[in-house]
């Protein structure tokens, strides 16, 4: 697909319930990269909300024999204002995305999800 713009939405999908605070915002771990440095997202802007719903539910929890709790929408352009960047998937009919360009520095790593998950939407199913 092509380049993620910053005017997107992309979103976060919440498969475990710590991933949710008690507050109902997105807790900032949700958000940190797997050991690969990758952030899995998925681009939302285009898809209807019963499609968004299918996809945390079908390609996301069943595929990892998980429950979908929820999900944590964003704006691209709070990804890219963090200086990281978001790599879309190469396939063509996909709307995943990674959000990379972590720090490797773990003070700085934590600060950067603290502040996307603030600005994040929690949706629960």
């Amino acid at each position: 697909m092509s380049e993620v713009r910053r005017e997107e939405k992309i979103t976060r999908y919440l498969l475990e319930k710590k991933e949710i605070r008690s507050n109902g915002k997105l807790h900032w771990r949700a958000l940190l990269p797997n050991r690969d440095g990758e952030t899995s997202v998925y681009r939302i802007s285009e898809c209807s909300e019963q499609d968004i719903w299918v996809t945390g539910l079908h390609d996301v929890a069943a595929a990892r024999g998980k429950v979908l709790i929820g999900r944590g929408d964003l704006h691209a352009s709070s990804v890219y204002d963090k200086a990281l960047n978001i790599r879309p998937d190469t396939n063509l009919v996909s709307n995943h995305a990674d959000i990379i360009g972590w720090p490797e520095e773990k003070d700085r790593l934590q600060a950067i999800a603290i502040d996307l998950a603030a600005e994040a939407d929690v949706k629960k199913v």
